[in-house]
């Protein structure tokens, strides 16, 4: 008998890793695979259960010797982390490709976005995907999971423009009619899960796009009056309220980038559909975002 594959996590505490562990680890536990912890020296890792194996290594700062060992015979992985630079990024993207075993290693860079047209992402997008690209160039075998944006950031405040606690709506002109693509991180932890413990190394793919379902404007409308009692404020940005999101920076600057977005194109690409789930309805979404 075969021993199982090993996945590794860095960044397990965090929005995505916390749900990445909960769903990986029954599969550890079962023997499918062997789950491994990948942190930074200090971090609590209270999620993580004991039997899980713990390596330390800092992605910003480690040497090759270090991601080497790290990475030692793992065969995936998951990398949740953000706020890296360039340099960092490159440094990480170098020592990757020397790694003894990187003919039966894959990296899962950390995208979990929205599905970006390759025109954005080459434009306005470009530093997201800089990992990616780097790793992609010297060789070594990595995967991104593009998804619908998160029902949190969807409804937070003065983001993309859905406010169901204050039972507005703004959208982007030409946005209203569209639908946009979300995405729970359960639904998310779940496909990945699936991905990485059930398809044979040499048949994952490049990308998966994994989304849970969409809202448009008038769903969103009638999920906003069922909640309130009453229809929204409905609106659209003006193009100066747009240029000033914009030219802000940060999460404003995004917000404005997705809200532009939802009345574009959101192109498919090798659709991944989780077993056993059921999909979250655009109530339950709603009602959970009124509540926050």
């Amino acid at each position: 008998m075969s021993s199982p594959r090993t996945v590794a996590v860095y960044g397990a505490t965090g929005n995505i890793g916390a749900p990445l562990i909960k769903a990986l680890y029954p599969r550890h536990e079962a023997g499918e695979i062997k789950l491994i912890v990948i942190h930074r020296a200090g971090s609590k890792l209270d999620n993580v259960p004991a039997d899980v194996e713990r390596r330390v290594l800092d992605y910003a700062s480690g040497t090759e010797a270090q991601v080497h060992e790290a990475l030692r015979g793992v065969n995936i992985l998951l990398a949740a982390t953000y706020n890296t630079t360039r340099e960092q990024d490159q440094a990480f993207a170098n020592h990757l490709s020397t790694l003894p075993n990187r003919d039966t290693f894959r990296f899962f860079f950390s995208d979990y976005s929205v599905r970006w047209t390759p025109e954005e992402e080459a434009t306005i997008t470009e530093s997201k995907f800089f990992i990616r690209n780097a790793a992609r160039k010297l060789g070594v075998k990595v995967t991104g999971i593009q998804n619908g944006l998160f029902e949190d950031f969807f409804f937070f405040p003065g983001f993309v423009g859905a406010d169901a606690k204050a039972n507005t709506l703004t959208t982007y002109p030409g946005a209203f009619d569209k639908s946009f693509p979300i995405t729970s991180t359960p639904w998310l932890a779940e496909a990945v899960a699936q991905i990485v413990s059930e398809t044979p190394l040499d048949q994952i793919q490049d990308q998966y796009t994994v989304v849970e379902t969409w809202f448009s404007g008038p769903q969103l409308v009638e999920a906003f009056t069922k909640v309130h009692g009453e229809k929204p404020k409905v609106a659209e940005y003006t193009e100066e309220e747009h240029a000033a999101r914009l030219a802000g920076g940060g999460l404003p600057a995004l917000g404005a980038l997705l809200a532009q977005k939802w009345s574009g194109e959101f192109p498919p690409g090798n659709e991944f559909t989780p077993r056993g789930l059921t999909k979250r309805t655009i109530d339950q979404a709603v009602a959970t975002a009124a509540k926050a």
